[in-house]
């Protein structure tokens, strides 16, 4: 089950359009306060994608560094830097191994950017490659979906008209497999593009179980980027690990 290596292309910002950089400073912003974190240190944005993140931590004086699987996603983010006259390095890699970066003060996995491979050893492996590039003391925030609120709240089929472009989204859950599934169809100048995410839904006790496996100490538990408690209500699950 390899979607995220065709998934995560050119079209990319054209599904997710609605992720900018107003999203981007919010989250930001967030990361400094929750970790405490003072310009200079180091991050590793993990599934960096096309740099948004990564650049505005690298405008408030942090050193960064951005891996993501995607050359497409990759190129926009290095072109931005340049334009920007910004020092971030991109490394192009599979975040079930990750190369010999850091070590880093902290390290971000935003925007769901995990579960997607298809067996839990895969996944709770990301964890441990996270924990290996942390410093003594790092931290890891994990930006995850809340499975109980998104099943609830599932939009099965929805249709977004661009000016130029068409995006078909359509959502199942297996109950089968725990993962939630994602086919997105772009129709564009004639032509349709079908992409497939497929997401594994875990639960808090379980990424705390891989957490605590890992060596990471789970020190906070968010619902949303306001700092509000997670509750089984809650839009988001942000975990916060500390390297023990």
């Amino acid at each position: 089950m390899g979607w995220y290596k065709e998934s995560f292309g050119k079209d990319y910002v054209k599904i997710y359009s609605h992720r900018n950089d107003l999203e981007a400073k919010t989250i930001v912003r967030f990361a400094m306060q929750t970790l405490d974190m003072q310009p200079g240190q180091h991050i590793l944005d993990l599934g960096c994608g096309n740099g948004r993140n990564a650049i505005i931590a690298a405008q408030l004086g942090f050193q960064v560094c951005g891996l993501d699987l995607s050359p497409e996603l990759l190129a926009m983010a290095q072109r931005k830097t340049r334009k920007k006259n910004l020092s971030i390095r991109f490394v192009r890699g599979d975040m079930r191994h990750i190369p010999l970066l850091g070590p880093f003060d902290a390290v971000w996995s935003l925007f769901t950017s995990f579960g997607y491979f298809s067996t839990d050893k895969e996944n709770e492996r990301v964890i441990r490659e996270i924990a290996a590039v942390l410093k003594p003391g790092g931290f890891l925030l994990l930006d995850y979906l809340n499975v109980l609120q998104t099943l609830v709240n599932m939009n099965t089929r929805d249709v977004q008209e661009k000016e130029l472009y068409q995006v078909i989204q359509e959502r199942t859950f297996n109950q089968t497999t725990n993962r939630i599934e994602k086919t997105i169809t772009i129709h564009e100048n004639g032509d349709a593009r079908e992409y497939h995410e497929s997401v594994r839904a875990y639960h808090l006790p379980e990424l705390s179980h891989f957490f605590q496996r890992a060596g990471l100490q789970c020190t906070a538990v968010y619902g949303d980027y306001s700092k509000k408690p997670f509750t089984q209500h809650s839009p988001r699950l942000i975990l916060i690990g500390q390297k023990q």
